[in-house]
């Protein structure tokens, strides 16, 4: 709202009001640049419409200022509904946002944010089909121990799974309307991790590109000669009819006492995530702690950082930066162009698996405490509560529907009763 103060001489010492600001020469009531004035004591400034409010008012939009590097506007950060691109510039890629807007000094912020969270554009298959024993079971053997040990979706609500079964593994596709594929593995290795390329924003409009992961224990036979036959990263390629799922990312036997807390499956490459560059990650590839990175075009291994622990799982953030959990319970965040890493979260057990939510920027992990445990976490770090209670320890993904998905994986899958899968609302309101 424009007050009558005249368009000339305008400057913060003129613009008298809790949250006025001096906006190309006219006071306005707009109390997110940088230079406006100070909501009164008991209120902030909600980035949604510039206003001075009570935290506690409905769509109340706030969060912290990101310093995004960038040499020719050295006050560069992004603000609530954006987020740093890694190359100097913020874009509106969180809370539904379309749009952003910039003060003088740099910082953004997100512009034409929806208080509802949007409809989806694409829908799963139902739970039914989800449960489905070619899906989440072993159809080799029959045991209800085996089956699915991770389940992942792409931006069109098209479901992975990787499986754990005994004899050779199998990487599963599932579409919404219920149509299955499935590409059998090299070897008998335990697959233990499937993730699939998504960018923040949802870009994406065909299949998704996967990567699954081999895992071994020390004393369970590890191959580590050969390509195909090892353990390590493996990389769909669909258009291969004799080598569908080639190693490219081969790994060292590794082992841990967390998260699932057992000798034959806390072992091997943990925390494989794409960033949305189309770059893959994993942790524990030579040994505990580490995290590589591959290029998939060129084909370059490189040690991003080394933790002091073993890594359990690993999620986007934003466009820069992952966050990385490991056995001892502790969560980073890991800047991409340089290694380094900055406390983020310590939870109250080791994470299975995390995701953040694109629409609210709070993170979902699953961790093994006492009890099984699905916890919602600020976009800081700094809040930790409890979300859901799985029926037994697993791990969870995000679908484009705005569900958390969950996958019972230890001591079984359970998929004989249909319980393999099961999924929780997101909040729809920001």
């Amino acid at each position: 709202m424009v007050d009558t103060t005249p368009d000339v001489g305008c400057s913060a010492a003129t613009c008298v009001g809790d949250g006025k600001s001096c906006r190309k020469g006219v006071c306005v009531q707009d109390c997110r640049p940088k230079d406006s004035n100070p909501c009164p004591t008991g209120a902030a400034c909600d980035y949604g419409d510039g206003k001075c409010k009570d935290k506690a008012a409905a769509c109340f939009t706030t969060g912290v200022f990101d310093p995004c590097p960038n040499p020719s506007v050295p006050g560069r950060a992004c603000g609530p509904g954006t987020m740093c691109d890694g190359k100097g510039s913020c874009v509106a890629a969180l809370g539904g946002c379309i749009d952003q807007e910039c003060d003088d000094t740099g910082r953004c912020w997100g512009k034409d944010c929806p208080c509802d969270r949007p409809a989806p554009f694409c829908t799963p298959a139902p739970l039914t089909e989800l449960n489905r024993a070619d899906f989440v079971g072993s159809l080799v053997n029959g045991a209800d121990g085996e089956g699915a040990f991770d389940l992942d979706f792409d931006d069109i609500c098209t479901a992975y799974t990787a499986t754990m079964i005994s004899g050779p593994d199998y990487l599963r596709q599932l579409t919404p309307a219920g149509v299955l594929t499935e590409w059998k593995s090299t070897t008998n290795l335990n697959m233990g991790q499937v993730a699939v390329l998504k960018i923040p924003g949802g870009e994406f409009k065909d299949l998704g590109d996967v990567a699954a992961s081999y895992i071994c224990c020390a004393a369970c036979g590890c191959v580590e000669t050969g390509t195909d036959g090892r353990l390590g990263i493996i990389h769909l390629d669909r258009t291969s009819a004799t080598r569908p799922l080639p190693n490219v990312l081969p790994a060292k036997s590794t082992s841990g006492a967390g998260p699932f807390k057992n000798s034959s499956i806390d072992t091997g490459p943990y925390g494989l995530v794409w960033d949305p560059n189309k770059t893959l990650y994993a942790g524990n590839v030579d040994v505990n702690g580490d995290f590589q990175r591959l290029d998939l075009v060129t084909s370059k291994t490189t040690t991003v950082t080394k933790l002091a622990s073993r890594i359990t799982a690993a999620a986007v953030f934003d466009l820069r930066r992952l966050l990385v959990a490991t056995e001892d319970s502790k969560v980073v965040l890991l800047e991409l162009a340089t290694g380094t890493t900055t406390p983020w979260a310590t939870l109250a057990g080791p994470v299975t698996s995390m995701r953040r939510d694109r629409f609210t920027g709070r993170v979902y992990a699953e961790i093994n405490s006492t009890v099984p445990d699905i916890v919602e976490i600020s976009a800081d770090g700094a809040t930790v509560t409890s979300f859901a209670k799985p029926p037994r320890i697993g791990r969870i993904t995000i679908a484009p529907d705005g569900h958390v998905y969950h996958l019972s994986v230890f001591p079984n899958v359970g998929w004989k009763a249909k319980t393999a899968v099961v999924r929780f609302p997101l909040p729809t309101k920001r």
